[in-house]
């Protein structure tokens, strides 16, 4: 077969790079560019000092999440980056004005956006806000927005149940967004709706389990805190399952100052990606001929897309058992 010619596998199109599965026939899965950002928070911002703040410089707040957007553009633009996951707190405590300033920024970037949940998002806010419309108002923007798991009914209430995990998959990689952290629970009431949060540990082996047999394609895993509100053995029981696994990296958020490698989930490196009030993301580049990621450093001041510097994280075995059509 000719490097030019293309398979068409599970409703994708995979080129260029060859990778020759064991018992099958060669798939080809083209090298391709995604964004990570986190805790866009709005209207987070710094005071005159340098210190973080909830609600004193909205107009900074809003002039730094631009100069994101404008920043990932040029990227978007130059690297033909395919879409930008933004692992939680989209806003600071889920107020309408915020969601609503962050629809209106984000509007702007030139690519799909696969958002995810913080504490900021449905946790700080619960029984903290009328009626609980914060927390409600996030928690349905994700529910309506993605395939998840979360299932509903209604019997004189709606009750929904579940962890809101969602997946996809895009050229030799399955992406993963947990929201919060893996253990995260809350109930959170409503009138005339209550939402039961469950952890998503037993629906993340579930959906491994499968891509194990589907594949087996490098798993990109996302969430929001990497470590601080987990319980105690939670990290243990995470670090276990996700070891037996096809997974290669995990990004997160939640620390603002934080940009780059920090630390591993057991051999599993771990990604932060800094926060729009410190101008930080990443550029993640998958290169499946040499069978690496290499994770790219990015600061978005003034508007610009100022590289800051690299890591290389190795792609486990990425084949796939589709056949032709």
């Amino acid at each position: 077969m000719a490097a030019s010619e293309v398979i068409q596998a599970a409703g994708s199109t995979y080129r260029n790079s060859q990778k020759q599965q064991e018992d099958g026939p060669t798939v080809y899965y083209d090298s391709f560019t995604w964004i990570v950002v986190s805790d866009t928070q709005l209207p987070r911002a710094l005071d005159g000092n340098g210190t973080e703040c909830a609600y004193c410089n909205r107009s900074q707040s809003e002039q730094k999440n631009r100069e994101h957007v404008s920043s990932m553009n040029t990227i978007i633009r130059e690297k033909g980056a395919k879409f930008v996951i933004i692992n939680g707190d989209l806003t600071e405590y889920g107020h309408d004005d915020e969601f609503e300033e962050y629809k209106g920024i984000y509007s702007r970037v030139n690519a799909p956006i696969r958002p995810g949940l913080g504490n900021h998002d449905y946790a700080n806010n619960v029984d903290d806000c009328e009626l609980n419309n914060c927390a409600t108002r996030m928690v349905e923007f994700i529910r309506r927005l993605e395939s998840t798991d979360m299932k509903c009914r209604t019997h004189r209430v709606k009750t929904c149940v579940g962890s809101l995990m969602y997946s996809w998959r895009d050229n030799g990689l399955a992406f993963i967004q947990l929201h919060n952290y893996p253990t995260y629970q809350r109930n959170i009431s409503a009138p005339l709706i209550v939402y039961y949060i469950t952890p998503s540990l037993n629906q993340l082996k579930t959906l491994l389990d499968k891509l194990k047999i589907s594949g087996n394609p490098s798993v990109v895993l996302n969430l929001h805190d990497p470590n601080e509100h987990w319980g105690e053995g939670d990290r243990e029981l995470f670090e276990n399952l996700i070891n037996s696994y096809n997974v290669a990296v995990v990004f997160a958020g939640h620390f603002h100052t934080v940009h780059g490698r920090y630390g591993s989930y057991g051999d599993i490196p771990l990604f932060l990606s800094g926060s729009a009030i410190y101008n930080t993301y990443l550029v993640v580049e998958a290169d499946h001929t040499n069978n690496k990621l290499t994770v790219n450093r990015y600061s978005s001041v003034a508007g610009n897309a100022k590289f800051l510097g690299s890591d290389v994280v190795p792609l486990h075995r990425v084949f796939s058992k589709a056949t032709p059509n």
